[in-house]
């Protein structure tokens, strides 16, 4: 019934993921999802079959994302402990050059030690061996891996710039000379995630421009830009922003919750 109610909804818009209803069964779907596999705590795992017979560990006691109540909390010091090991030790007493960006660094430490904590194990059909893989490999590159110094943590932990917008943010992809080398992994993705979990402001007519420009570097199967996430809650999101629209509230809870935020 929902799979057909979505299928009718999108043969009728592109902005299938601005539909109220498709929202709230987005969202229903996505707090189920979160509760079964991103808990960190192991105990009372149950196995569950899912399609073509692949077998899932899961927990049921992760937590929905709420803006107020994140499921991890990182303290100066653990801060701190992260900082270091993104940047050989190279770091102060203090959690950043600015102390600005103090809230900003703590909210990037959060997710990162969700990411790292978080885990999904499977089992394929015909095999015995459980796999273990991080529920999202390509975040915790961006925000900083030891085996690759840097990533988005160590950059703000360094910069002197107070980082409170989506155009500071962005301007951390250029090196920094004598401060940090840039980071190659701050997509346009990355970056409105992090300026909606921070509320900062998106609708001005110089954010247009930077999402514009940053989206026409995204190409796959031919298309250019925005139209390679049609029909998918992000193409939503980024048309909001382009026509200088308010992302609904229920759009942005699903997209910073299905990143994994904290």
């Amino acid at each position: 019934m929902e799979l057909e109610l979505l299928m009718a909804i999108s043969n009728e818009t592109d902005n299938i993921c601005e539909n109220e209803t498709v929202l709230t069964i987005l969202m229903q779907q996505e707090r189920q999802r979160r509760i079964q596999f991103e808990s960190s705590i192991q105990n009372n795992i149950k196995i569950i079959t899912e399609i073509d017979g692949t077998k899932y560990k899961i927990r049921e006691n992760g937590k929905i994302w709420e803006k107020n109540n994140p499921c991890v909390i990182c303290d100066d010091a653990n801060c701190l402990q992260q900082i270091r090991e993104l940047t050989l030790g190279q770091v102060d007493q203090t959690l950043c050059r600015n102390p600005l960006n103090a809230k900003l660094l703590k909210m990037l430490c959060q997710w990162r030690k969700h990411i790292k904590e978080t885990f999904i194990e499977n089992q394929q059909p015909g095999t015995t061996k459980w796999k273990k893989t991080s529920i999202c490999t390509s975040e915790l590159t961006f925000l900083g891996r030891k085996t690759e110094i840097g990533g988005i943590i160590g950059t703000v932990s360094k910069t002197t710039k107070h980082i409170c917008s989506l155009e500071t943010l962005v301007s951390l992809i250029k090196k920094e000379e004598g401060i940090h080398n840039g980071v190659k992994g701050l997509s346009i993705g990355f970056a409105v995630l992090i300026a909606m979990y921070m509320n900062w402001d998106l609708y001005t007519a110089e954010n247009v421009i930077i999402v514009d420009n940053l989206l026409k570097k995204i190409r796959k199967n031919g298309m250019i830009g925005n139209d390679t996430y049609k029909g998918s809650p992000w193409y939503s999101m980024f048309k909001c922003l382009l026509e200088r629209r308010s992302i609904p509230e229920k759009l942005k809870e699903y997209i910073i919750s299905r990143a994994h935020m904290p």
